[in-house]
């Protein structure tokens, strides 16, 4: 099941650090799997995901969400899943597994 990153900002800051935290309405697979930029597009980079408590979300989860503050990721992921308290939210944590990133952006 892939993984989809439709905000510009997640999917760049994943794919320039090479790990993102995102937060989703519905239980996602964890293990290895891989992105893309939104239903039907190509592959962008094979992944690990892994699921954190939703009750660990803190401001340190920021630095690597691809938003600037807690509040800003916090309304973005409310507008997108009609979720406006958050009783849905899972919280999990994408890392890009290497060879994949490497051929993509040509970096050793």
């Amino acid at each position: 099941m892939v993984i989809s990153f439709s905000f510009e900002n997640v999917r760049d800051h994943l794919l320039q650090n090479g790990i993102v935290y995102t937060l989703r309405d519905h239980p996602h697979k964890t293990g290895k799997d891989w992105a893309n930029s939104g239903r039907r597009t190509k592959k962008i980079a094979d992944v690990l995901i892994t699921e954190i408590p939703f009750a660990h979300w803190s401001r340190q989860h920021v630095e690597h969400s691809g938003f600037t503050s807690k509040l800003e990721w916090g309304i973005a992921y409310c507008k997108l899943n009609n979720d406006p308290e958050m009783r849905k939210a899972h919280l999990y944590k994408v890392e890009v597994i290497l060879p994949s990133y490497i051929e993509r952006n040509g970096q050793p």
